[in-house]
């Protein structure tokens, strides 16, 4: 069942930091509508796992190597428009949220955010229309 229709959120974590994903991962136990379906430690992997997986929703590092996390968001919400991504970041960085949002990130969280901040985000992408991703 989709998730407008009280089914579970299937979420990817990609995050470069094996204990973002960790502890993300145990922050989105606490949800009842959230399902962890997998993760990626780059923005290449993040592409092969979307298309294996098909997540409702990306949490999408905006910093990694071999592949950034908008370039990343860019090539998934073309390839799977049907995807929300919403960006993770360290919440300094405000060139970096803005170049997510310009690659069609529907909302940004950030790292540290506590369950109903994280859970909250996840619900709202799943709602919104994301902006048409800049080429």
């Amino acid at each position: 069942m989709p998730p407008q229709l009280g089914g579970l959120i299937r979420v990817l974590l990609v995050d470069d930091n094996p204990n973002v994903i960790a502890t993300t991962r145990l922050i989105l136990l606490t949800s009842e509508d959230i399902e962890v379906v997998g993760e990626a430690g780059d923005g290449e992997k993040s592409l092969e796992a979307v298309q294996r997986l098909r997540p409702d929703v990306v949490i999408m590092d905006g910093r990694m190597p071999r592949m950034d996390g908008a370039e990343a968001t860019r090539r998934i919400l073309r390839e799977f428009p049907e995807t929300k991504v919403v960006a993770l970041s360290i919440g300094d960085d405000n060139e970096l949220i803005r170049r997510m949002e310009r690659a069609g990130a529907t909302n940004t969280v950030f790292k540290g955010a506590g369950p109903e901040e994280l859970g909250r985000a996840i619900r709202t992408a799943i709602k919104q229309n994301p902006p048409a991703a800049e080429g």
